[in-house]
């Protein structure tokens, strides 16, 4: 097979345009893309929160490369068969008549030659020589591929990569991290070297993309004491008996039902079969309409179930391990965490199925009876361990306590707030703890630092991009500034702004080492930036009191003679000290 060339080096082609607007975010995440490639080595992911369009980008995406570059030759691979189907889906509506096929043994279609294969891992991992010469390779749920060792993915790619040293891979994701590993770009054995994009999931939901989600604390509680745990996560077994004691299935159905009573579609995650039949049959005997699905079910019973419940003919879907992924029903207005679990990333794509936006839905109500919240914290502000950090695998993950209940409405938020978003009320002040060590001292409550929610992050690396909220207001130049995976503070310079937000924006350029005069434009500053004309930043000091870090100083990493530190005021603990700076 002759060698294609590499990405970005083909003359472009007509194609008709993409047949599908794209939301701001959405072609930021195209465009980063493309940027990391500019200026980075290594592989990229994109993470996008569930019901933010990750198949609309990945369409997209692929639209922008044969566009551009069409010799290009593209694999898109998945675990299940849905992702599979609903990705091709979504090309084909953005782009009728693109080159797709499908390799899928649960789809019954084995096309290893189109130009744009979109294929299962299991039908695949053994036939890279039947699909031949691949440039690109995108995969959806990327966290599935395991970081260490040689499962079906790592097989394929390393076969792919003996056909074309220069293969790149993409990863897309809303959880850019796995049970026991860390993140997936941190380690010397990782596959995906970097965030080229990260949608912020409090952004998204403040901008009407996604669903708002409440989490309540439940008067019932699945108790992982004496469970142990094996690979990061809890014995299946074990844990699947906590759920099932005593009385605590009649007593937790009973509060769904309860809470429930105003929801339309009800769905409830479980420990085992066992416990996932025993929580059906309590709903159903209750009048509700219920489904009960777990992995042995029969494919049909299956899908006769999940297209019930999509028609509203079902209220209540229950399951085990089949509805963390690949499953779309944006009308769920009701999850019931009855799987207490030791993964952030299962947690997230639980309640992620609540996300999505539908007519009528106002909010999605999450009901936590594992006490997920408190052990990972809230789904914007996930806690990831690396796994230099852990505890012994025997050990319950439940010393730190992320999350609180409100003493009024039971909302859960995260310990660091003092106002609950919900019914107002207003916690007291933190006492510090003068018999505690300084560093101790610092953690007992997040963000409840002695300088009362100012803090200092050490920046690993800053990026820039262009920021368009709405398309018919003037662009932004988003600064994000990445200090850890659950640590990224932005701020949104208005350089094509006119009066003081422009005038902010001047002062701003030049406190960071850009030269005058300021760019008129968010692409000239890029392109200024790209040749390197901004000082790095070393340090970046936050409000972390609010809904999300606000940013109110930068220290650079080197600065010349006699200059100040930080591109703010100095730092105290008086917040009357950290109002807008005066440009």
């Amino acid at each position: 097979m002759t060698a294609a060339p590499s990405l970005f080096d083909d003359t472009p082609l007509q194609v008709p345009p993409l047949a599908m607007q794209l939301r701001p975010y959405q072609q930021e995440a195209v465009d980063s893309i493309f940027a990391w490639f500019d200026k980075e080595t290594g592989n990229p992911l994109v993470v996008l929160p569930t019901g933010a369009g990750k198949s609309l980008v990945l369409a997209a995406f692929i639209h922008a490369v044969l566009s551009n570059y069409p010799r290009e030759r593209i694999l898109v691979l998945t675990h299940v068969k849905e992702l599979i189907a609903q990705n091709h889906a979504q090309l084909l509506r953005c782009w009728p008549g693109a080159p797709a096929g499908i390799c899928s043994a649960g789809l019954r279609r084995r096309e290893h030659d189109a130009p744009v294969l979109f294929a299962g891992i299991q039908s695949t991992y053994r036939h890279a020589a039947k699909i031949g010469w691949v440039d690109l390779v995108l995969v959806d749920e990327a966290h599935l591929i395991p970081k260490e060792g040689f499962g079906m993915y790592r097989a394929l790619l390393k076969d792919l990569l003996s056909m074309n040293s220069q293969l790149k891979v993409i990863g897309l994701t809303a959880t850019p991290f796995r049970t026991g590993e860390g993140s997936l770009d941190a380690g010397a054995d990782r596959l995906f070297h970097g965030i080229a994009y990260s949608a912020s999931l409090v952004e998204l939901i403040r901008d009407g993309y996604l669903s708002p989600v409440t989490t309540k604390a439940t008067a019932s509680e699945v108790s992982t004491a004496g469970v142990h745990r094996q690979g990061g996560e809890f014995v299946a077994k074990e844990l699947e008996e906590a759920a099932l004691s005593g009385d605590l299935v009649q007593r937790a159905c009973s509060e769904i039902i309860a809470r429930g009573a105003d929801r339309k579609a009800w769905l409830v995650f479980c420990c085992g079969v066992r416990h996932a039949k025993a929580v059906a049959a309590q709903i159903e005997a209750a009048g509700i309409t219920c489904a009960c699905i777990f992995g042995d079910t029969d494919q049909g019973e299956r899908d006769e179930a999940i297209n019930a419940f999509k028609a509203g003919r079902l209220r209540c879907i229950v399951n085990v391990n089949v509805l963390t992924t690949g499953f779309d029903a944006p009308h769920v207005d009701l999850i019931a965490l009855l799987r207490p679990t030791c993964s952030p990333g299962l947690y997230v794509q639980m309640v992620g199925r609540g996300l999505r936006r539908a007519p009528g839905k106002t909010d999605a109500l999450i009901l936590d009876f594992g006490s997920n919240a408190g052990r990972h914290g809230p789904i914007d502000a996930i806690a990831i361990t690396q796994p230099k950090d852990r505890k012994e695998d025997a050990k319950d993950p439940t010393e730190r306590v992320l999350a609180k209940a409100c003493p009024k409405c039971q909302t859960l938020v995260a310990v660091a707030m003092r106002q609950c978003p919900d019914c107002g009320h207003m916690w007291p002040e933190p006492t510090p703890d003068h018999a505690a060590k300084p560093d101790e001292q610092a953690t007992l409550v997040q963000g409840t630092h002695p300088t009362g929610g100012i803090e200092r992050w050490e920046v690993q690396k800053t990026f820039y991009r262009l920021h368009r909220k709405e398309l018919s207001k003037p662009p932004t130049l988003c600064v994000e500034y990445r200090c850890g995976f659950h640590q990224t503070a932005r701020e949104w310079v208005c350089l094509e702004h006119t009066g003081y937000a422009r005038h902010k924006a001047v002062a701003w350029w030049k406190s960071h080492g850009g030269q005058m005069p300021a760019p008129e434009s968010v692409d000239v500053a890029l392109a200024r930036i790209e040749c390197g004309e901004l000082l790095d930043v070393a340090v970046v000091t936050v409000d972390v009191r609010g809904e999300y870090p606000q940013v109110k100083g930068t220290r650079m990493a080197a600065r010349e003679a006699g200059e100040q530190d930080f591109a703010a005021k100095p730092e105290t603990g008086n917040p009357s000290d950290y109002q807008d700076i005066p440009f």
